[in-house]
């Protein structure tokens, strides 16, 4: 089973049924096709749209199927130290660290422009997967 790191605006699609694509890719996760990977941060940014609620329905809805990471200090100093290097957002320089770290294969997102390549990680729109 594929292990995939799933953006924050690949939830917002699903909770708000605003995307065909991310929900047929979701579904699939719930099928056996994938194991999610979401990590703390994006749960802050679901947070900071206030929508801890429909978060914390995500994570039960996907149990059994999806694995939450921590942000540590080491990994928020090298997203700090890249930020110079990628000219890219601290976050989301951020979510590659983290999904590489843990052994995503992929990373599905909406904004792939936004996401630096790092080697052994790809980056998909959910409509590819």
């Amino acid at each position: 089973m594929t292990l995939v790191y799933v953006g924050t605006n690949i939830i917002m699609d699903f909770l708000f049924n605003r995307n065909s694509y991310s929900t047929s890719f979701l579904m699939k996760s719930l099928n056996g096709k994938y194991r999610i990977l979401i990590s703390d941060l994006v749960l802050t940014e679901l947070k900071h749209q206030d929508l801890i609620l429909q978060a914390s329905n995500f994570i039960k809805v996907f149990e059994g199927r999806l694995v939450i990471c921590k942000t540590t200090s080491a990994d928020a100093s090298l997203a700090n130290n890249l930020l110079k290097k990628y000219n890219s957002h601290y976050n989301d320089v951020l979510h590659m660290i983290l999904a590489k770290k843990h052994g995503a294969e992929v990373i599905v997102t909406q904004n792939i422009k936004d996401f630096v390549c790092f080697d052994g990680i790809k980056v998909s729109k959910p409509d590819f997967m």
